[in-house]
């Protein structure tokens, strides 16, 4: 790990980083997906790290963050929860940052025209670019486990040729 890997992890963490033990009474049913989550959080490894930073704008706000679409400059938090409304489905609104434009707030009906336009960018953009590498024809019906101790290995590699080293530099980063 280089130095200045190992000065940013040391800023990442608390300084008296270590393990906590906590007793909470939870929901059976939210039980049930919230535990494992926290088990493989409970680490603090980089898998924990990258679990951690998945979830955590979902608590950013007072509204939960039903959705989060992010783009070079700028970002779209979609609030919820959604509402089913005279046969739509409507979130409660949306903040979106956009480079020097700043914070703008949506109203419910601006951020699902917002989510909807987004999401079909994003399709049209996967489908474009598995066509123009001629990707399409490797899909299966299922999405596939992966083996992390391989393949870990082998994404490791693969971004050291690319960046034109033989072997990658540092750990994963945290944040």
């Amino acid at each position: 790990m280089s130095l200045l890997q190992r000065v940013r992890d040391s800023f990442a963490r608390p300084l008296n980083s270590g393990y906590q033990t906590y007793t909470f009474r939870i929901d059976q049913q939210v039980a049930y997906h919230l535990v494992p989550m926290i088990e493989r959080m409970a680490d603090g490894d980089n898998d924990a790290w990258a679990l951690v930073n998945a979830v955590r704008f979902h608590f950013a706000d007072q509204r939960p963050i039903i959705a989060l679409h992010m783009g070079q400059e700028g970002r779209a938090y979609i609030e919820g929860p959604f509402y089913n409304v005279g046969g739509e489905r409507f979130p409660l609104g949306a903040q979106v940052a956009v480079g020097c434009a700043g914070w703008v707030n949506l109203d419910p009906v601006e951020a699902r025209d917002l989510d909807c336009a987004i999401r079909k960018a994003i399709d049209d953009a996967l489908y474009r670019w598995l066509a123009e590498h001629d990707l399409a024809g490797r899909g299966t019906p299922c999405r596939q486990p992966r083996n992390r101790e391989l393949e870990d290995h082998i994404a490791l590699r693969q971004m050291a040729a690319a960046a034109g080293r033989f072997e990658p530099e540092s750990e994963a980063s945290h944040g």
